[in-house]
């Protein structure tokens, strides 16, 4: 994908991927040594890109939840399947934050979008916001909040 973007000259390239990938690394590590290789490889990532001369941005993922197909029941409310960030939600963001923040000491034009504000309030995130039904599983938006949230992504 790097390729891709490297032979052609686009304006923007946005970043992002999903939160299951910190439990996979091939070096096994967690924790601050999980945050560590994650943020020197988006870090590296940056640095590749930056050729581009695009100006680049690292989203963070939604927090992951229940599945609305599994979490309710006759006991309990879509209102009882919020969740909060969990541990690998918090060391990907982490992990991206300092590397966009260590890009962008050496003058690459990268952002950070920290999505959390999206999702949850003071921490909570629920499995509805407003009419929209957040994720279709686990981890995925579904169409609809995708198309409510498409503004976000308007250009100035």
């Amino acid at each position: 994908m790097i390729q891709f973007a490297l032979d052609r000259s686009p304006d923007l390239i946005v970043l992002s991927d999903a939160v299951n990938l910190v439990d996979v690394l091939d070096s096994g590590s967690s924790g601050p040594a999980a945050t560590t290789e994650w943020a020197d490889g988006t870090l590296r990532t940056l640095e590749r890109l930056a050729s581009t001369h695009a100006r680049l941005v690292v989203l963070s993922n939604p927090p992951a939840g229940p599945s609305l197909a599994t979490c309710p029941t006759r006991f309990l409310e879509p209102a009882s399947c919020a969740t909060t960030p969990d541990e690998r939600y918090l060391i990907k963001r982490t992990a991206e934050s300092r590397a966009v923040t260590a890009a962008r000491r050496t003058d690459i034009d990268a952002h950070f979008v920290d999505v959390e504000v999206w999702f949850c309030l003071d921490g909570t995130c629920p499995a509805f916001l407003g009419p929209h039904l957040v994720r279709a599983d686990r981890t995925h938006l579904t169409d609809d909040l995708g198309r409510a949230l498409a503004p976000s992504f308007a250009g100035d």
